[in-house]
């Protein structure tokens, strides 16, 4: 008799239970995400190496800049005038206060077209990503000192900053 009543009451608990779980409730959950742009760029020193005179002919030497992008988001590189800048955009290297060696860096090696500061993407005079790399992008930057009286010797030196916008 005792194991009837268990089996009843047990049964019974069953359909008690599962008669508190008949109706449903639902709703919508959002799921987002976003990538975001992001750009690291490192410069490699532009060397001319020892000279002992710039009134015979061009000197010309060879750099790269590195920019490294998270997602495929287009950017333009630019370089500015630096430190010695005469005017706007003349690039000079000093030695001293007084002394000065002009030069130039461009975007090839035909030496037409010098980079300017970073602009908006699109700037015909720097150098603009497809925007289709994710990863890095090595840039080449060819400087020039141009044929110019030979100024006194001494360390001649420049800081130029190399910026990336995207």
């Amino acid at each position: 008799m005792f194991k009837k009543v268990a089996y009843v009451a047990l049964a019974g608990l069953t359909v008690a239970s599962s008669g508190a779980l008949a109706a449903t409730d639902s709703t919508t959950m959002a799921v987002s995400a976003s990538i975001s742009a992001s750009c690291v760029i490192s410069a490699n020193p532009l060397n001319f190496g020892a000279l002992t005179s710039t009134n015979a002919g061009v000197t010309n030497a060879a750099t790269t800049v590195d920019v490294t992008c998270s997602s495929e988001s287009p950017f333009n590189v630019g370089i500015d005038y630096g430190v010695n800048t005469l005017g706007v955009s003349t690039r000079r290297m000093a030695s001293g206060p007084s002394n000065f060696m002009i030069y130039n860096v461009y975007t090839s090696n035909a030496y037409t077209t010098a980079f300017g500061p970073v602009s908006t993407y699109g700037d015909s005079s720097n150098y603009n990503s497809s925007g289709t790399t994710i990863g890095t992008t090595t840039i080449d930057v060819f400087g020039q000192i141009p044929i110019q009286t030979t100024p006194p010797s001494g360390a001649y030196s420049d800081t130029l900053t190399v910026s990336v916008n995207y």
